[in-house]
């Protein structure tokens, strides 16, 4: 687990001294997620999200206690670069971790990064993305960009066995995103995303995923470096004949730390579903621009 944290660190040190130099201010509030990096700029993410539970909604969507707490951790490393301002190209890393404890353990046991039957630590999934703008709409109807982003599983049993638990579906995952967001009432913004996941099992044999979650956000700024904003995700999944769903609701905080730095922290809750998971998150990311 040593090397994932040497690889992060020299990642954050390296990115935070090469932005330092640069003579530009950055107004990061101008970057939404819709927003296409000009030739030479470059986004890196890091973004650390903790889900926790003690209950699920069943087949029938009712909330059932279970008798232990089951915690999954996913730090996500994504880097996005200009290639001009209609093209950015980029790569994705999935670093995952699950632990599975008594009902009132920490749900922050989890950052342990241990390895046992009870628990376990690996980089997922790697793979490349491009975002683009798939038509002409801008002005006065906001921009609307597509991202597309191709996901490799790295390492085999990611769905458990006796000895560990599991972390990940063990699949190739494609995933389109389409963002929109319009600026309004001059301190408001709307954000909106739909995407689909498809994701087929690495062996082949059927046991393939189709996702379709559509996400709201609605941010006000009260500062030029301080804003706040509600969130709603609906979502729907096909597997095998079977059908899911979720809803989920949360609010976060975004700062501008330094004009190359971003911070982000975000709490939410999965408050009605089936066949899903009843749990909540707790996310905090670091966004450097250059």
């Amino acid at each position: 687990m040593i090397k994932y944290k040497l690889v992060l660190l020299t990642i954050l040190f390296s990115t935070v001294i090469y932005a330092q130099n640069s003579d530009d201010e950055i107004i990061l509030q101008s970057y939404t997620p819709s927003v296409l990096f000009h030739k030479g700029e470059f986004e890196l993410k890091l973004f650390n999200n903790l889900y926790t539970q003690t209950s699920y909604f069943d087949d029938g969507s009712n909330l059932t206690e279970t008798n232990t707490r089951s915690n999954y951790f996913t730090g996500l490393v994504s880097f996005l670069y200009g290639i001009n301002s209609d093209v950015n190209l980029g790569l994705e890393l999935w670093l995952k971790s699950a632990r599975t404890d008594t009902k009132n353990s920490s749900p922050f046991s989890v950052f342990n990064f241990s390895n046992s039957p009870n628990s376990r630590t690996v980089v997922s999934h790697i793979g490349p993305k491009v975002k683009f703008y798939p038509f002409p709409v801008s002005g006065f109807l906001g921009e609307v960009t597509l991202q597309t982003t191709l996901l490799f599983p790295v390492v085999t049993g990611l769905e458990g066995s006796a000895n560990s638990p599991f972390v990940e579906y063990d699949s190739y995952i494609l995933l389109n995103q389409f963002f929109y967001d319009k600026h309004f009432a001059e301190d408001y913004s709307l954000f909106l995303e739909f995407d689909t996941w498809i994701r087929i099992n690495r062996n082949f044999n059927g046991n393939n995923l189709f996702d379709f979650p559509i996400k709201a956000f609605l941010s006000y700024y009260q500062t030029e470096k301080l804003s706040f904003y509600g969130m709603h995700e609906i979502s729907t999944r096909f597997y095998n004949g079977g059908v899911a769903y979720y809803f989920h609701i949360g609010g976060g905080i975004k700062y501008q730390l330094f004009d190359f730095l971003e911070l982000e922290g975000l709490i939410t809750k999965f408050y009605l579903g089936k066949n899903s998971g009843a749990g909540s998150t707790f996310n905090l990311g670091l966004r450097f621009i250059n």
